[in-house]
């Protein structure tokens, strides 16, 4: 049997995210190797990281959500990642309530009731709800690592670019 690809199959071949790759690895192995000179954005101490103490980097872009590490709850959801501690007791008018793509970021609005202010990942397209803010999205690049998130698990998301 011949094996074949298409030509919008090379991009799996042109590309993989070098940190999920390194994660994925660090998954099924005891240790991993980097033999590459020019290693770049912090790979060395992001994988250090994800090894060390379980935290996974991810690179977002959100003019509301503050970079940090937050605590993904030990609950698993179908459709989202739901940040612990995010909850809170001020205003969240609604605002940008639009569709929302894998990788979108959320954050419950005062349409949610005591859920106000929750923030959220994707795990899948949704649709719009009035109750739900987009607040940002998760760098194309970095999509790969949401399939690598655990409940439970700490993540470091880091603003590198605002949303608009």
């Amino acid at each position: 049997m011949k094996w074949r690809l298409n030509s919008s199959d090379w991009n799996l071949f042109l590309f993989m995210n070098p940190f999920a790759a390194g994660v994925e690895l660090f998954q099924q192995v005891n240790g991993v190797y980097i033999g590459d000179q020019g290693v770049e954005n912090d790979l060395i101490e992001n994988l250090s990281a994800f090894n060390n103490r379980n935290i996974l980097s991810i690179r977002v872009k959100s003019s509301v959500l503050q970079s940090g590490i937050y605590d993904l709850r030990p609950d698993v959801s179908r459709d989202v990642y739901r940040l612990q501690h995010t909850r809170v007791t001020t205003q969240v008018k609604p605002q940008n309530t639009v569709e929302r793509c894998l990788g979108s970021i959320t954050m419950d609005n005062d349409a949610y009731g005591r859920y106000r202010g929750e923030v959220q990942i994707c795990r899948r397209d949704l649709e719009a709800n009035h109750r739900v803010n987009v607040i940002g999205l998760v760098i194309e690049e970095d999509l790969p690592l949401l399939a690598l998130l655990e409940s439970g698990q700490s993540v470091n998301l880091q603003c590198v670019e605002l949303y608009i």
